[in-house]
Parts: C-alpha cells; structure tokens; sequence
C-alpha cells in the first residue's frame, strides 16, 4: 500500500474528539492510495472517438462528452474520461446550449459541467479520469465558465482530473443564504475531490476567486490536490480553497503556488439559536501553502455574521507571502460575530514569513485557542489575540507551550480598554491566567525555545523543511517528538506519493 499520512498510527489526530474526521472517517470510508471507491452502478466510458448519439457508454462506444454521461447517470454510476492515445486531452464543454443537461450558472456564469443526480454514502457517482490517464485529462473552461458545478447533489468523486482555465471557480458548489441555520438537505454533501490539478482561474478584482469553493457544504474530502495560478484580476480575493458556510471539512495534502489566499473560510453555521451552537468546521493538515497573503483565513462576512465552529490546523508547511498583500499567515478574526467562536487548535505547523510580514498568527474571538509545537520563523510578531470587550467577545488562549521562535512579541488586545504587549519571551513565560482576560494558562510557552533560524531546517533556501541535526526543534514534546510540521520526520507534507494528476 502506499505511503500516506493515514497509516501512521500516533500523528494523526492523536487527542481529537468527535466530530474531526479520525472519528467520522475511521471505519475505512478513506481511499488507499489506489483510486476513489466507486457506486455500484454502470461505468460510462467518454472518449475522443465516441458519439453522442450512437453510443452507449461502453468502452467499445464511448459517449463524446462528459456532459452527455451525465445526462444519463444513475445512482451509483462512474464516468471515466478517456485521453486520447495516452496524450495530453482536452474537453471543452457547457452546459449553456447543451442539448443534454439544463444550462447551469454561478455568478453568471455557465459551468463547464454540472452534475444533475446525487449519489449516496454506501453507493458513490464518480467522475475520474479513465484508469492509467490520470493528469490526461482536462476539463477547460476556456476562460469564461466555472469548471465543475456540484449544483446542490450529494457524495461524488472526482479523481484524477485537470481543471483549467477557469472564471471565478474550477469546482464550485451553490452557496446558501443566510448563512445561520443551514437547510442540511439543501447542502451538497460528501464529495471527494481527490488527484486533481486546478490551474488557472481568474475573477473580477474584490469577487469570490478560488480554485476549490465548497460553499454550503457537509462533509467534504479535498485530498492531494495542486492548486495554482488563483487571480482576481490583481485583486487580494483569490484562494485556493474558499468557502461561505461549510461543515466538517477536510482538507489534506495540498499544495498551492501563486495565489493570494491558501484557505480562506467565511460564512460559518450553526445549528440551533438557543442556545447558540455551531458547527464543526475545518480540519486542514499537511499541506504545503505556498501563499501570497494568508496561508489560513477563518474570518466573517461582516457584522452579524455566525460565529465558527471547531476548527484544527496541524502539519502544514506555510510560505511565500509576498509583502504586498499584507496579511498574517494564520488569520482567524471572529470578533463581530454574533456569538463566541469554539474551539481553534493550531499544531505543529512550520510557519516561515521570510521578511515580508511582521505577524504570524492573529485570532479573535475563539473561546479555546491552543497554540502548541509550532515552528514560527522570522517576523516580530508571532501572537496577537484580539477582543471586543464591549459585545464579551473575547480571544481565550488556553493552552500555548513547546514552540519555537526565531523571534518574539506577544500582543493580547482589547478594543477597550488596552492592549497588553509582552515584549520579550520571559516577560510572557512569567504571565499570571486571568491577566489579561485573554490568557487562560498561567507560564505560557515555558517549555519553548527561541532559536537561529539558520539551525534549524535542512535546506530552507530551497523549502526543505525536515529538521537539521542540533535543531531546537528535536525532541521538544513531551513524548520526545519535534516541534514543527515534521513531527515525526516521516510525515508526507504535500502531495502524496500516489498523486498523478500532472504539474
């Protein structure tokens, strides 16, 4: 079997509790490594040399179009797209004027393909490239359509695919309003978009641009995945993973390049006014997030939006950040809200600004922030917690210890009446709980260390982040582990070694 992150028994998730994905997902519903785990239904073959109207969809008389397949799909069924002679493939479709699936839009405009039937938790549909022609395959959109439309339907795979040229999105789900109580019927739930390249999407400056947008969502996968070339038209709004309004979603073993935003996620849920309970949210582990501004993005529409549900950040690499689009790496700003934000765990992430901004991670409003054996390089500032006393919405860090900074500064804000800065590491080390209202552990970082960052990393010029022999960040757990993304030195950061889906 090959090497993935879910086989190594004690990294991951180790002290999750329900509702993170170790517990939804642990009766063996994850793939191995060797493709989607497909319906039971019929498999519909798409090929250069079908056609539309003689064919039936076997591999001797293939359809033409991925569109047509899907206008025949039933409950259960895989459509795999043929490259042609095993070479570089492209289909452009729409679902405007197609004389086999009603016109789709989002935000104005058609989708390439758009999925018309939903399948079901023990009977998946499936969209893939045809077994051997993954990363041959691609999905076009000719600058003017969104890629993939989910349209509202429930539990597909799509594997192996190239998404590109893209307007606005290449795989999209319709968002919901108001972004309170969700109607849970009308989400699309349990997709896994798994093997894919999405390269090259481009938006109005200040829109909605992203590569992956699983907006209104439950339940979705999005696994070894390169996401890249992201743009709002020289706007900042331009993620590779965005959503308005999403619950319990994975994100894993992704990586991004050229794009402002790595995941950038608004417009949260809850479930019930009285009293106030939210959704879980996002679990995002070992990716590599190769931004222009944040790496991470947990924030709010505006005022009166809903406040977040649990949220996880672990074994992710973050770098980049270009200077002009000033963000902090981590950004997790709630206070406005209507209700306080949950539970927000930041972990063993390798966090590196180079020299373009001063702060690594900001967070307001969560009620439980822990912030434990992370590696936070340059920059000078790597804590800021805000608060807004006047609403009682304030940042609780509850836990923060075994990190290692080539810097340091804390900042604990309130609106009113002040902030209280912690200039220096022993000034912080030496914090009482309660003082300020933010700090809800006494002696943060206590076991932490500061450090050269020229000790501490492989090779950094070329973003080897595995430790150095002597790294401060050896051993520095309390089960002897490392600080950092390589927690273990074993652990796949990135694309897994079964990714095929092309560069």
């Amino acid at each position: 079997m090959p090497q993935t992150n879910q086989n190594k028994v004690g990294i991951l998730l180790a002290n999750s509790t329900s509702p993170f994905f170790d517990s939804l997902y642990a009766a063996g519903n994850r793939p191995s490594g060797s493709g989607p785990v497909l319906g039971s239904g019929p498999v519909l073959i798409v090929a250069k040399n079908g056609n539309d109207t003689t064919g039936t969809g076997s591999v001797g008389a293939p359809f033409l179009t991925i569109n047509k397949a899907i206008s025949v799909s039933t409950l259960g069924c895989t459509i795999q797209v043929r490259a042609n002679g095993g070479a570089q493939t492209t289909y452009f479709e729409s679902t405007a004027g197609s004389p086999y699936v009603p016109d789709q839009t989002w935000f104005e405009h058609p989708a390439a393909i758009s999925m018309m039937i939903s399948g079901t938790s023990v009977n998946r549909c499936t969209l893939m490239a045809y077994p051997g022609d993954e990363g041959l395959v691609t999905i076009d959109g000719g600058t003017t359509q969104v890629g993939i439309l989910a349209n509202n339907h429930d539990y597909w795979n799509i594997y192996g695919l190239r998404i590109k040229n893209c307007r606005e999105e290449g795989i999209v789900n319709h968002g919901q309003v108001p972004d309170h109580i969700p109607d849970l019927a009308a989400l699309s739930t349990g997709w896994i978009v798994e093997n894919c390249l999405v390269d090259g999407v481009i938006g109005s400056a200040g829109s909605n641009v992203s590569g992956i947008a699983p907006w209104a969502t439950k339940d979705w996968i999005v696994r070894n995945c390169l996401i890249k070339n992201i743009d709002a038209d020289g706007g900042t709004v331009a993620s590779a993973i965005q959503s308005y309004g999403t619950i319990n979603l994975l994100v894993e073993n992704i990586e991004t390049s050229n794009v402002e935003f790595g995941v950038f996620l608004k417009d949260h849920f809850i479930s019930t006014d009285t009293p106030r309970t939210p959704y879980p949210g996002a679990e995002v582990r070992y990716c590599r997030l190769n931004t222009k501004a944040s790496s991470i993005h947990i924030g709010i529409r505006g005022t009166g939006s809903c406040e977040a549900g649990d949220q996880y950040i672990h074994h992710n690499l973050m770098y980049g950040y270009d200077g002009v689009s000033l963000e902090e790496a981590i950004q997790c700003r709630m206070q406005e809200a209507e209700g306080q934000s949950k539970r927000l765990r930041v972990e063993h992430n390798t966090i590196d600004l180079g020299s373009a901004i001063p702060t690594h991670i900001a967070v307001g409003a969560f009620d439980d922030f822990e912030l434990n054996g992370n590696i936070f390089c340059d920059g000078s500032l790597p804590l800021r917690t805000l608060g807004e006393d006047a609403l009682g919405i304030i940042t609780r860090l509850t836990s923060c210890n075994r990190n290692v900074y080539t810097t340091f500064q804390a900042i604990l804000h309130s609106y009113s009446p002040s902030s209280f800065s912690f200039p220096n590491i022993a000034s912080w080390q030496a914090a009482v709980s309660g003082t300020p209202v933010h700090l809800a552990v006494s002696s943060p970082d206590i076991n932490s260390v500061l450090s050269s960052t020229t000790t501490l990393f492989n090779n950094r010029a070329t973003r080897d982040y595995t430790l150095a022999s002597g790294s401060a960040a050896l051993g520095i757990m309390t089960d002897s582990s490392n600080a950092g993304a390589y927690q273990y030195g074993t652990e796949v950061i990135g694309l897994l070694p079964t990714y095929s889906a092309g560069t």
